[in-house]
């Protein structure tokens, strides 16, 4: 099964976000900003990596850059999906 490791600072986005792929066949894993999503990249290397770009602590951007340049494994896809995106009803 593909794996998916969301981050977002936002407790309600990383629901949304883990409810809608668990529900398509996905294994999804969180995180709450750049420091513990690089934690979790080393340790799960997930297949696919959802981020937010505004966060605490580190960024996405700078997750990126610092997932890039410090890996063997490449995640097969870096997407960066603001959180501008999402509506804020949710």
């Amino acid at each position: 099964m593909p794996s998916v490791l969301g981050v977002d600072d936002s407790g309600i986005i990383r629901a949304v976000v883990a409810f809608r792929l668990e529900a398509a066949g996905y294994t999804f894993f969180s995180a709450v900003d750049g420091v513990d999503e690089l934690e979790k990249a080393a340790e799960l290397c997930p297949d696919v990596i959802i981020t937010d770009i505004r966060m605490p602590r580190m960024d996405g951007i700078t997750f990126t850059r610092k997932r890039l340049c410090c890996t063997k494994r490449l995640t097969a896809t870096l997407p960066l999906f603001p959180d501008t995106l999402v509506p804020r009803s949710l």
